[in-house]
């Protein structure tokens, strides 16, 4: 039915082939394969069991058939076909040029501030996932390879690529540690717990040397910190890597 109301929507509209550059001026839907439909109100909203559906000048329409859009909010790409389960989800576009970037952030809601602000809520983003294309092509993913494929004639912007890899290496190292720290950690203090618990008897109380595993329980809160401040810093560089591209 929403296919039906689909056609019905294309019919009806004015459409263009997708050789045509669209007027990104106006509101359009991008749908597969290579038809723009250009409307006068459109918005992404879900309905009541929490499907998302686009409603187009009154109409449904599936995004399933939708590649991108473009609204008063700004211009959007699905990025189903690097799903595993074929998921909508449009990441936002925050660099136009030879190379497009897009963007999604995922925000902690209920964050709260610190004691100073009496535990005030204030949405934080915990962190951002890059995308980009080429034209109106398929999104690929943004990762090292990827992108030094596409941007190997631009020497600034291999430098800056090369940036962004060492410190998404520096990333994982960081993760890898912390993990790795608190699980001896967390093992360490169930071992000596188990111990205490088995050589402890009426006459003879000891208490367990737990300093050690909060050693490394703290050790590894610390590597997780470095980690996370690198996945803050390694946009940057991958932003100023296309910049250095399309101008």
């Amino acid at each position: 039915m929403e296919k039906i109301f689909t056609f019905m929507l294309v019919c009806m509209l004015c459409t263009l082939t997708a050789s045509a550059q669209p007027d990104e001026s106006k509101n359009f839907l991008y749908l597969y394969p290579d038809s723009v439909v250009f409307a006068r109100d459109i918005y992404l909203t879900r309905d009541f069991t929490g499907r998302p559906y686009f409603r187009v000048d009154g109409r449904r329409v599936h995004p399933d058939q939708v590649k991108f859009f473009n609204n008063e909010e700004g211009f959007y790409a699905n990025s189903s076909n690097l799903s595993i389960t074929g998921e909508n989800m449009f990441y936002e576009r925050i660099r136009k040029g030879k190379i497009n970037v897009y963007e999604k952030s995922f925000i902690d809601w209920d964050h709260r501030r610190g004691p100073r602000y009496r535990g005030y809520k204030e949405p934080e983003v915990i962190f951002t996932k890059n995308f980009y294309n080429l034209g109106f092509e398929d999104l690929k993913k943004a990762t090292y390879a990827n992108l030094r494929a596409d941007m190997a004639e631009n020497i600034e912007s291999i430098e800056l690529l090369n940036q962004y890899n060492s410190v998404k290496k520096t990333e994982k190292v960081f993760f890898i540690a912390g993990g790795a720290s608190m699980a001896a950690g967390f093992i360490s203090f169930l071992a000596k717990g188990i111990s205490s618990h088995n050589h402890t008897s009426l006459d003879n109380h000891s208490t367990p040397n737990f300093a050690p595993s909060f050693i490394l329980l703290g050790t590894g809160a610390i590597f997780a910190i470095l980690g996370y401040t690198k996945t803050l810093k390694a946009p940057r560089y991958l932003k100023a890597a296309v910049d250095s591209y399309n101008r």
